[in-house]
């Protein structure tokens, strides 16, 4: 087994210690901790700033995880946490509506589909979300791609937009400009874009620390899901659905930065010991 190299042992060393501490650390911190030349821990500190790794600004910040860590955490949920964490928010919705409540994650660029809750009662037609989430057709999508930080019309060029429906839009700036509007207001419909007569709307999840990788939505026969309420009620009450699972999305990485600062505490003192 090949030996991990110096330069390397030294930057997992600084993400193990800034994740060990919630409320940040500063460089002459990391420094110390690490027992680092000053020079090397900024030059290390500032590499990892650049890939997301930490986040920070200025010669006095404290340096905390980066999104793109905090999103790995996320990514290790399984879908039986994930409905333990969103089922209760979610069962409200779904009650609430008569719906198919769900929740979609983005992974590696493509959203999936990681919890569904039925409606317990309902006197109306239910309809799954289904599995397939396009970015041109369907709510949660739409809404996942329009709130990342590198969306540009060049960045959809090389997508082959399906036309599903006779509403589907297919063009390329066409739907940037639609992407750039979901942005602007804060949730998506798929209104007969994607399945003939169904309707949905989808809302972000932002979690605290990581950003928009999680869509909260509810998806039915549009003429019945309308008859019960307007848009704009759908949306009010998915935002506050939204940020109840928001807030129990924050416990894993709570949990994962205590065991992060047990471990180096534990560290430190064995390297005592010797």
């Amino acid at each position: 087994m090949c030996a991990a190299s110096a330069p390397l042992r030294r930057i997992v060393g600084v993400i193990d210690v800034v994740a060990a501490a919630p409320n940040g650390l500063s460089l002459s911190d990391i420094a110390t901790q690490l027992e680092l030349p000053l020079p090397t821990a900024y030059r290390i500190v500032h590499s990892l700033i650049d890939v997301q790794y930490l986040v920070g600004e200025g010669r006095r910040s404290q340096y905390r995880l980066g999104p793109r860590v905090l999103r790995l955490t996320q990514l290790t949920l399984g879908q039986d946490l994930l409905r333990t964490l969103c089922t209760s928010a979610m069962q409200v919705l779904a009650d609430h509506f008569e719906c198919s409540c769900f929740v979609t994650r983005l992974v590696n660029k493509a959203p999936q589909l990681v919890v569904t809750v039925l409606p317990r009662r309902s006197k109306r037609t239910v309809v799954h979300p289904g599995h397939e989430f396009p970015i041109n057709a369907a709510s949660s999508g739409k809404v996942l791609f329009a709130f990342q930080p590198d969306l540009t019309v060049r960045s959809l060029a090389n997508y082959r937009f399906r036309k599903y429906r006779p509403k589907t839009i297919v063009e390329p700036d066409r739907v940037y400009a639609m992407l750039k509007q979901v942005r602007r207001d804060g949730y998506a419909v798929s209104d007969d874009e994607l399945d003939a007569g169904v309707y949905a709307v989808s809302v972000p999840i932002s979690v605290e620390g990581v950003g928009i990788m999680y869509t909260l939505g509810i998806v039915g026969l549009r003429d019945s899901l309308l008859s019960k309420a307007r848009t704009n009620d759908i949306v009010s009450r998915l935002c506050k659905g939204a940020g109840l699972i928001a807030r129990s999305l924050r416990k894993p990485l709570s949990s994962a930065r205590l065991v992060a600062s047990s471990w180096n505490s534990n560290n430190s003192q064995m390297r005592g010991v010797s």
